[in-house]
């Protein structure tokens, strides 16, 4: 056996992006050498936060956001048992609009209804 030994330690860190990139919080860290997995928790968007972030943190592995949005999106996300509930037509209704921001019309609500009916044959 060889034992492994990472080249870096992965650590995680959580903050707003001011809290993150003031010299005061990395300074005398091992952070600009370390793999970063940063959660973000600002409400507003960052204009290339990432390449940003890379500026104070070159090894940034992952960067993840935690905040009134993605907590909106994750209260959104459908249970098992709420997909349960829901027929296959409902649910793709539910996609449809969320991913395009409009409602099927009566044509592409037929096309889906026999694509489905099709594909649950049997």
């Amino acid at each position: 056996f060889i034992p492994l030994t990472p080249k870096r330690d992965l650590v995680e860190i959580k903050g707003s992006y001011n809290e993150l990139t003031l010299k005061s919080f990395y300074e005398g860290t091992s952070y600009s050498e370390d793999y970063m997995h940063i959660t973000l928790t600002d409400e507003e968007e960052i204009y290339d936060v990432f390449g940003k972030l890379r500026a104070v943190y070159p090894n940034v592995m992952a960067l993840d956001f935690d905040n009134k949005r993605t907590k909106a999106v994750g209260a959104e996300a459908l249970t098992g048992a709420v997909m349960k509930e829901k027929s296959t037509m409902e649910l793709f209704r539910e996609f449809f609009e969320k991913q395009t921001g409009s409602v099927l019309s009566p044509m592409q609500e037929q096309i889906m209804s026999d694509i489905i009916e099709k594909t649950t044959e049997g």
